[in-house]
């Protein structure tokens, strides 16, 4: 080879090495920047709890597997608590002033973050970002694959989110606040907005007097409905303008909804009754009661012809068609909602016992007591490729076996 030649190969070599280590760089630059690792975490299915109740129509159901036994694969203390989701690999959850990115797979904290503005407990997962309201009118969107936060600015009113955003497949966000501070006495309470992700401007806005916006709304056929103190708002989703409101006979509380595949509306009132509404007009198909009274009414779980409800002591499983009572469980003071999969309900004792009943027939499949020292709020559980993950006192907790 000629001096020449080999003068050539050796700067190729050269270039390749360099072109290689500025990639690395780059690369390693990045992770560090981002501090949230890999998009994906291998194992775990891209979206399978990714907000509130699993989905837009808040069902609380999914086909995923679970796991058949109470084997605990991790537990997290780092996390106080708090309503949390789950996608790309992570267990995303707001609790004690924080937002923490979990890797799913072992539990490890991956990444937390402070925000100035103060951000709400329930979160969406949509598209690589996190959204979630926040204490000074708007939204908090971060980009955990960039690092980069934005914010969208809505009532420029010292406000509190209303649940956890939507996000429909046009890219719309639809998302509530709270005003906790009024400028006249006919400056709204609470409003409800849609605005473009992508450009952050406001398509529309609903206002209310005298009412505050409470659980996290539904989406389904062209309708944003949501819970509030009057009773159920139904909105639509091009304009914002009202098609309908419900209010109990004795104008007592509702929970926030969920919304069936076959166009029906449920909830659960403070009365002590279980409603399932019509989805275009508001009208009653039927009602049933099951207590004289519930405190607090935590959403239902639908899926499967069935709808499942707390009264805060039993857990009930109801035809969703004809609302008669197919089984209940006296399972004490409850401290979560139901959510639903594989066939399983999922829901916790407030003494700190998770359950896994058999959504047939309501018997116990499984349970597991969580180490609490204080009796309390729990989370809903949320279950993704085989795994439960809960949050309480004790941190977050995942069971099952290691995808």
């Amino acid at each position: 080879m000629s001096k020449t030649r080999r003068k050539l190969l050796i700067i190729t070599v050269i270039v390749v090495v360099v072109v290689a280590l500025f990639g690395a760089i780059m690369a390693f630059n990045e992770s560090q920047r981002s501090n949230v690792g890999p998009l994906m975490t291998t194992g775990f299915a891209p979206s399978c709890w990714s907000t509130y109740q699993h989905d837009y129509q808040r069902t609380g159901y999914s086909d995923d597997a679970v796991p058949m036994s109470n084997a605990t694969l991790w537990i997290n203390p780092d996390v106080g608590g708090g309503g949390l989701i789950v996608a790309d690999g992570r267990v995303f959850i707001y609790s004690g002033g924080y937002t923490y990115f979990i890797d799913a797979s072992n539990g490890h904290t991956l990444w937390k973050e402070s925000s100035s503005i103060g951000v709400q407990p329930q979160l969406t997962y949509y598209n690589g970002l996190i959204i979630q309201g926040t204490r000074s009118s708007g939204l908090w969107i971060k980009d955990f694959e960039t690092g980069n936060s934005s914010f969208i600015r809505a009532s420029n009113v010292l406000s509190v989110g209303g649940g956890a955003p939507i996000v429909d497949d046009k890219g719309i966000v639809y998302f509530s606040e709270n005003h906790l501070q009024k400028t006249s006495s006919d400056s709204p309470d609470s409003t409800f907005f849609a605005y473009y992700l992508e450009n952050r401007t406001k398509l529309w806005e609903f206002s209310l007097l005298n009412e505050q916006i409470g659980s996290s709304a539904a989406l389904a056929d062209g309708r944003i409905i949501f819970q509030a103190q009057h009773g159920l708002h139904a909105l639509n989703v091009t304009n914002g303008q009202q098609l309908w409101m419900f209010s109990t006979s004795s104008g007592v509380g509702l929970s926030g909804v969920s919304l069936s595949k076959d166009g029906q509306v449920f909830a659960v009132g403070a009365d002590g009754n279980i409603y399932a509404l019509n989805q275009h007009d508001g009208s009653i198909v039927w009602q049933t009661q099951v207590a004289d009274l519930i405190e607090n009414p935590d959403s239902p779980a639908v899926g499967g012809g069935r709808v499942f409800v707390s009264d805060g002591y039993k857990l009930y499983a109801l035809d969703a068609g004809k609302g008669s009572i197919i089984w209940s469980s006296s399972l004490g003071e409850i401290g979560s909602g139901p959510t639903v999969s594989g066939g399983l309900v999922f829901t916790a004792s407030s003494s700190g016992v998770l359950y896994a009943l058999k959504e047939d027939d309501g018997r116990i499949a499984w349970s597991l007591r969580l180490q609490l020292e204080h009796s309390g709020s729990i989370s809903s559980a949320a279950i993704c490729d085989g795994i439960v993950f809960i949050a309480s006192e004790e941190g977050v907790r995942a069971v099952g076996a290691k995808p």
